[in-house]
């Protein structure tokens, strides 16, 4: 196995580069990846058909329909398959521009509150027109792109802010969420006249520790799993979901702090992907190192561990990036990697 440090990819395995692209940009996702890192990943494997287990917004997916190559993505998250769906589909943007019209223009009408736990987050006019508008994103032929708008736009007119896995309270000044919404839409449907999808993206949600395809099928993997340690998936994004009316249920890893139930869940995943990939399948895994308790748990090593179980061989490793491990946020016990792991499965 040979390991390379890749300092030039530090920028590339965050999402960051993804805010200049056109599309790509129409959700900002911290957890993702960037295009740019997909496009270099996939001039070394050169597949037909490419598959994303956790998938999230959709960055490995668009970036193989720019390329002319289909794609198929999962995840568990409602707010990241809504987005996936909205960037890679194929629109009519004469049609969309009527709908985007009409929903823009139609009369607000008082629609009755149902009780929920993220009341306090919105002022009370927010909210209604918040339920108004979805209202009439769930009635249009392109629900998923009215959805991201609208998604997009609560979080930008709620009282609180993303920090880390949690919303924290904040006292952003007041924005009308109409004039938001509105703005979202015009901005993405002037995004779909600068980018040409050749490629087919079927997205869906599913657990990665059951794939719902049939074995062979695919010809390579490009994802990034959930990382371990991270015990939270549901807060960050909880506006969001809320939006578009579901919750995340289940995650790999879910609900643990401790490494074995993460490293059998990930054997679990690794063992649907050799079925489901033709012999010789190339994978690419973004992945950091683990920081659990105190202890550093080295995934490239943990990786090859439960590759070789799953009949899966580990060829390259490119280390991108390092952050400090830090002990009660001030003592430094060593170092964490952000690695691409690259692996093939074996005939």
């Amino acid at each position: 196995m040979k390991i390379e440090n890749m300092p030039e990819l530090q920028d590339l395995v965050t999402f960051r580069p993804n805010l200049k692209h056109p599309v790509h940009r129409w959700f900002y996702y911290k957890e993702a990846f960037s295009r740019d890192l997909v496009n270099i990943i996939l001039k070394e494997f050169r597949p037909k058909t490419v598959l994303d287990p956790f998938c999230g917004t959709g960055t490995t997916l668009l970036a193989c329909a720019e390329k002319g190559i289909d794609s198929i993505g999962f995840d568990v998250n409602p707010i990241a398959i809504i987005a996936s769906r909205a960037k890679t589909m194929i629109y009519n943007t004469e049609v969309l521009r009527q709908e985007k019209e009409r929903v823009f223009s139609e009369k607000f009408s008082e629609t009755r509150l149902v009780e929920n736990r993220l009341e306090r987050y919105f002022t009370k006019e927010t909210l209604k027109r918040l339920v108004f508008n979805k209202s009439l994103a769930n009635k249009t032929k392109y629900n998923d792109f009215f959805l991201l708008a609208l998604a997009n736009a609560a979080y930008e007119c709620s009282n609180v802010v993303r920090d880390g896995a949690m919303l924290r309270h904040s006292s952003k000044r007041f924005i009308p969420i109409r004039a938001v919404f509105g703005r979202n839409m015009e901005t993405m449907w002037r995004d779909l006249k600068k980018i040409k999808l050749t490629g087919k993206a079927h997205v869906m949600e599913a657990d990665a520790r059951k794939i719902p395809l049939k074995d062979h099928s695919v010809d390579a993997v490009i994802t990034s799993p959930p990382y371990i340690g991270i015990e939270d998936y549901t807060r960050a994004y909880a506006i969001e979901n809320f939006v578009v009316g579901q919750d995340i249920k289940d995650w790999l890893g879910k609900g643990i702090q401790k490494k074995e139930q993460y490293m059998a869940d990930m054997l679990k995943v690794l063992r649907e992907l050799k079925r489901v990939c033709k012999p010789k399948s190339p994978m690419a895994f973004v992945i950091w190192d683990g920081f659990v308790n105190g202890e550093i748990i080295d995934i490239v090593q943990e990786m090859s561990s439960m590759a070789k179980k799953a009949g899966i061989g580990v060829e390259k490793v490119w280390i991108a990036r390092t952050k400090p491990a830090l002990v009660s946020r001030t003592k430094k016990v060593g170092d964490l990697r952000e690695v691409v792991i690259f692996l093939r499965s074996r005939p």
